[in-house]
């Protein structure tokens, strides 16, 4: 199991790695008066191209009904077409980018290169192996395959196993104040 200062070391870089990404897309998504988790939205839909709602809020890690209120924002700007699935199945709906959301989402990828040229010659690439490690045993969110994914723990098992400055109390005798 994690020490603390190594749960802590992860929380500190997972808090950076998120800071670092919103000032990285901030310009781009500002351009095109988007938020930037809007602009992850068109970036996943450049990456894995059309998707339903409950796959694209998956990959995105997102709840689906926020997914889906967020998507018709796109839509109505003008960034994402949905439309009825093919190949037979006329239930499903698929969210597609449009030209002006693939120009938002490569301009996107763009940042991402020029993050990427930050680092010095030969840090990028264990630097991408090690995360894309800890994304996978964390869970494998992109396979999209109900059955592949791994099931995370209930938070309140979570909260009950790990070691935390109030000692070994349960989430409800911290809620109820019990000493």
């Amino acid at each position: 199991m994690a020490t603390r200062n190594q749960q802590v070391q992860l929380w500190d870089a997972a808090s950076a790695i998120h800071r670092y990404y919103e000032e990285l897309f901030r310009p781009v998504a500002t351009a095109f008066s988007l938020t930037t988790g809007q602009l992850k939205v068109l970036h996943t839909l450049l990456r894995y191209g059309a998707l339903p709602v409950g796959a694209l809020a998956e990959a995105v890690g997102m709840a689906r009904t926020n997914m889906s209120s967020l998507c018709k924002k796109l839509c109505k700007q003008g960034f994402m077409l949905r439309h009825r699935g093919k190949r037979g199945d006329e239930r499903q709906v698929l969210l597609e980018l449009t030209p002006e959301g693939e120009s938002a989402a490569r301009q996107a990828e763009a940042q991402l290169g020029l993050a990427a040229s930050i680092l010095r010659d030969g840090e990028l690439a264990p630097l991408a192996d090690a995360l894309a490690e800890i994304a996978n045993s964390l869970s494998p969110v992109h396979t999209f395959d109900k059955k592949a994914r791994k099931k995370l723990p209930d938070p309140t098992e979570l909260f009950n196993m790990a070691k935390t400055p109030w000692g070994d109390k349960t989430k409800k005798e911290l809620q109820h104040g019990k000493e």
